[in-house]
């Protein structure tokens, strides 16, 4: 890449503005039409950064929208549910919207990482919290074995498919499953984008966001999990 743009990404695309309205006007004395081509130039140097994330978010939004959910059974009246152990760090959307909907969210542990199982809940203003997802703060305390709630949401990834130029795609299966019967209750496909490029150019990237998610997790199917589990009254 450009030396400017490789370090320093949003100060290309100022550049290509600035500059590019800045020759089209002294060719055109027309303000507005160097103007509008100046923020084509803009818009054509934010592409040329960002086209490894944009065809990354595509590509996944676009396995994710082929999936189509198995529904196999439903339950009514849940009023508990158990989390992957690492949705609050690589899915944060989804404790929020978990915790908003089910009375007890907890999530699983991994003992050889040292994580225990936690179940979670919207932290007092005053009180510490030990995660905040930028919106919400959050509290937990370790729960046994015995009080895991008896439906719970797994995630299950096969591996990434072939990477494209710059990034990978992670897919894999979410399950709504009956611990106590061991019975699938529903199973949908996911997807997961991840840049080969981020550590390397975490800053520039920081500072120029690519809008639209890459791909789907737990957080984004929270509707079909509503739907099969159906939450109690609250």
């Amino acid at each position: 890449m450009p030396p400017l743009i490789s370090l320093y990404a949003p100060a290309g695309i100022v550049a290509a503005l600035v500059l590019s309205s800045l020759v089209i006007f002294l060719f055109t004395r027309r303000a507005l039409l160097s103007l509008a081509l100046g923020l084509l130039g803009a818009l054509g140097a934010y592409v040329y950064w960002t086209s490894d994330l944009l065809t990354m978010n595509l590509r996944a939004n676009r396995e994710c929208g082929a999936d189509e959910a198995q529904i196999l059974a439903r339950r009514t009246d849940v009023s508990a549910v158990l989390l992957p152990a690492d949705v609050s760090t690589l899915d944060p959307r989804a404790l929020e919207g978990f915790v908003a909907t089910y009375d007890v969210v907890v999530t699983d542990g991994v003992p050889s990482a040292g994580i225990p199982r936690q179940r979670w809940r919207p932290a007092a203003p005053s009180e510490f919290a030990n995660y905040s997802n930028g919106k919400t703060r959050f509290v937990s305390v370790a729960v046994s074995e015995a009080d895991l709630p008896r439906y719970r949401v797994i995630e299950q990834w096969s591996g990434p498919s072939e990477p494209g130029q710059g990034y990978k795609i992670e897919s894999g299966e979410m399950r709504i499953e009956d611990r106590t019967t061991n019975e699938v209750l529903a199973k949908v496909g996911i997807h997961h984008g991840t840049s080969l490029r981020g550590d390397e150019l975490a800053l520039e990237r920081a500072l120029l966001p690519v809008l639209g998610g890459s791909g789907c997790r737990v957080g984004d199917r929270i509707d079909l999990v509503k739907q099969v589990l159906v939450p109690a009254a609250r």
